[in-house]
């Protein structure tokens, strides 16, 4: 392909995760290649939740969606969360991360998206594979009750 101008070569409409692409690393001088699915992909994963603790009794994932760009991945989930407030006003529970990690901790936050009952929380690191949902709440009438909630959250994989 030398002597051939990258204006010249055809589009190429959709990138799977697996294709090469041309890199100069700058660190070095060099030419390099990287696949595209380590520079940046999206998607969904179904996480699974354990280590129900206090005012939070269960949890149902409604959706879970990520993005990756570089070693940055952004999720959201959407999850219907069955709790009981009238003896503990915070409550925890782990849940599985879309990409193992060894060098970041997830941080972000989760709210109710029913502004009748109000609770928010922040997700941190459980281990590599995991995070865990530390949520608090100021409104005790949420006896038994199911909420709807969003989870929004960052972390860095190797």
């Amino acid at each position: 392909m030398a002597g051939v101008k990258v204006t010249d070569l055809t589009t190429l409409a959709t990138a799977d995760p697996t294709d090469v692409m041309y890199i100069v690393d700058t660190s070095s001088n060099t030419s390099k290649q990287i696949e595209v699915g380590n520079m940046f992909t999206s998607g969904s994963w179904t996480p699974t939740f354990d280590t129900f603790v206090d005012a939070i009794i269960d949890a149902t994932l409604v959706a879970a969606t990520y993005q990756r760009v570089g070693n940055v991945i952004t999720c959201s989930m959407t999850l219907t969360l069955d709790v009981d407030f009238s003896a503990n006003n915070t409550g925890s529970f782990n849940f599985t991360l879309p990409f193992t990690t060894t060098t970041g901790v997830p941080c972000g936050s989760l709210s109710s998206s029913n502004i009748t009952q109000r609770f928010n929380g922040a997700v941190r690191s459980s281990s590599t594979t995991k995070g865990r949902i530390v949520m608090i709440s100021e409104d005790t009438s949420l006896i038994t009750s199911t909420a709807s909630c969003h989870v929004l959250f960052q972390y860095e994989i190797n």
